[in-house]
């Protein structure tokens, strides 16, 4: 159950939480609090609580609202609400007249970047049906084993991770609003050599990728130019 539109924190309202998420378990629902107030930790009592809203996310970065969410906010989630639990953010547009100022790349990092056990994603089934990238879309798990923040990560200018999901990794990178550099070694991977696919900004579009794929192991680099507002996403899987 997806329940929105929560009151303001009052001490009646957030016995209300409590109460929804017993009543809940009893049927065993599981609960996304959308528009709600910030995690507490409550979901140590009550696992049935998968993830909550309480973030500025997509929602906010739409054109029928006329609003824009400048680059830096991104780059700044992964340090602050992300550390005190999942957020559903709705991450991950690839229609154009939605991107606003955004790229395809960037887009689709913020499914590794932002972490929640439900990945609410908030475009039109068919514009991920449609897009190039959908193998890697496709592949991405909602939850993680390891991660890794990268160097060159930097709160409000870029957002570097490394997850890993049973024997594959995946790079999401999250830049602000300035042209940037960003290189970094592959020293998470474990023995062996990798598949990778790698998706970056294509310098001239913001709905388009730079598709490369190459076989990479521990201790190689990865160089990365990074648009504003741009980033990259990283597939590595072990080779066959």
């Amino acid at each position: 159950m997806k329940i929105d539109f929560e009151p303001e924190a009052s001490v009646q309202w957030v016995n209300w939480y409590d109460e929804t998420l017993r009543d809940a378990a009893a049927r065993k629902l599981m609960i996304d609090f959308h528009g709600a107030n910030k995690p507490i930790g409550r979901q140590r009592t009550w696992p049935n609580e998968i993830t909550r809203e309480s973030i500025r996310g997509h929602e906010y970065h739409i054109l029928r609202y006329h609003r824009t969410l400048p680059p830096r906010h991104d780059c700044i989630l992964p340090f602050t609400r992300f550390v005190v639990g999942p957020g559903d953010y709705t991450p991950t547009v690839f229609n154009p007249k939605e991107l606003r100022g955004y790229t395809w790349a960037r887009e689709l990092a913020q499914a590794i970047v932002f972490t929640s056990p439900f990945l609410c994603y908030a475009d039109h089934p068919t514009n991920y049906l449609a897009n190039p990238a959908l193998d890697v879309l496709k592949a991405i798990p909602s939850t993680w084993d390891e991660t890794v923040v990268l160097p060159g990560s930097e709160i409000g200018k870029c957002a570097a991770f490394a997850r890993r999901k049973g024997s594959t990794w995946f790079v999401g990178v999250i830049n602000g609003a300035a042209a940037t550099t960003l290189d970094f070694p592959l020293n998470f991977l474990g023995r062996g050599k990798y598949q990778m696919i790698q998706l970056g900004d294509a310098p001239d579009r913001d709905d388009a990728w730079q598709r490369e794929e190459k076989i990479v192991q521990h201790g190689d680099s990865i160089h990365l130019v990074l648009r504003p507002g741009g980033g990259c996403v990283c597939q590595l899987s072990a080779a066959k």
